[in-house]
């Protein structure tokens, strides 16, 4: 009997310490529970004070600072994701820096996809895949004027010559030319065989307007002139993504990391050919004298060749 009995109070010793845990659990839960609540308060606190406080000329950065921290602070602790007060305040700290602070262009309806300096400087073209050529002048905060309208079509490339005329490649495997000087309406290039989508515009110091495909295709339009002639055969060279004038000279790559150097003073001279280590060139660019060419490549890799000595092989930059 005895045995029994102490048998009797272990299992009421074991039972006791099982409800004395579980009251331990629920108090810390209650405890946690009670500090998520009071930092979502918190939180709500924040977004309220940046509300108010956003409306003051010198005080923007500071309303964007608590209404992202009210923000994390409501995400990390199991807030609602429609909270009211942190939605204000977030829209409010964003139209704040939307107002011309944070010096965004807004017009387009789709993706960006090609922006082009203007000669001198003072205005900026895009373009999209919603088709619109959009000019943009940086000296004002009004909204970029539509130049044209691609239609269906998207526009994946542009370039101004040394005029301050605007080329305008498309998705459709169209060429434009824009003569902003005037009123005068796009007029579309003509080529002896059709383009995929242009992929990227140069201009050469002559004034040649060069053209380049995804199918691998290049043509070239002589300055005033609207008939491009090819210089790339697509059926060998692969998809071509990037072109680049430094000087005196033309550069032009695309698939299996090649690209071809053609001397812009004499263009029936045969392009000198480059291979790139066979990853694909996504983009040209010479430097302001024309003596380096940087090439940046599908992998990742940097290339820059020195001297104008484009057959040794060039430097690769590593980051």
């Amino acid at each position: 009997e005895q045995r029994e009995a102490a048998e009797g109070e272990r299992r009421n010793a074991e039972k006791q310490q099982r409800i004395a845990v579980e009251q331990r659990e629920a108090a810390e839960k209650a405890r946690l529970n009670a500090e998520r609540l009071r930092l979502l308060s918190v939180a709500r606190s924040l977004a309220i004070q940046a509300t108010k406080i956003q409306a003051r000329d010198d005080q923007g950065q500071l309303a964007a600072l608590l209404a992202l921290q009210a923000f994390r602070f409501n995400e990390r602790y199991g807030g609602s994701s429609s909270d009211p007060d942190i939605y204000n305040a977030l829209q409010a700290a964003y139209t704040t820096f939307d107002e011309g602070q944070s010096g965004v262009l807004r017009g387009h309806a789709d993706g960006v996809r090609a922006v082009a300096f203007a000669p001198g400087g003072g205005e900026l073209a895009s373009a999209g895949d919603d088709g619109a050529v959009r000019l943009w002048s940086l000296r004002e905060s009004t909204q970029g004027r539509v130049l044209m309208r691609g239609g269906r079509a998207g526009v994946r490339s542009l370039a101004f010559d040394a005029s301050g005329h605007l080329a305008v490649g498309t998705t459709a495997g169209a060429v434009w030319f824009l003569d902003l000087t005037g009123n005068a309406e796009p007029q579309k290039m003509a080529s002896d065989s059709p383009l995929a989508t242009i992929s990227a515009l140069s201009y050469a110091k002559d004034g040649r307007l060069v053209a380049v495909d995804g199918k691998g295709g290049a043509r070239v339009y002589p300055a005033a002139e609207n008939w491009g002639q090819a210089l790339v055969s697509g059926d060998a060279s692969g998809p071509l993504y990037a072109s680049a004038v430094g000087g005196s000279h033309l550069a032009i790559g695309g698939d299996g990391g090649r690209i071809w150097i053609w001397e812009t003073e004499n263009w029936q001279r045969e392009p000198q050919l480059l291979e790139a280590g066979g990853s694909t060139i996504r983009r040209l660019a010479f430097s302001a004298d024309g003596s380096r060419l940087a090439a940046g490549t599908h992998s990742g890799d940097l290339l820059v060749w020195e001297g104008s000595d484009w057959a040794v092989a060039p430097q690769q930059l590593l980051g």
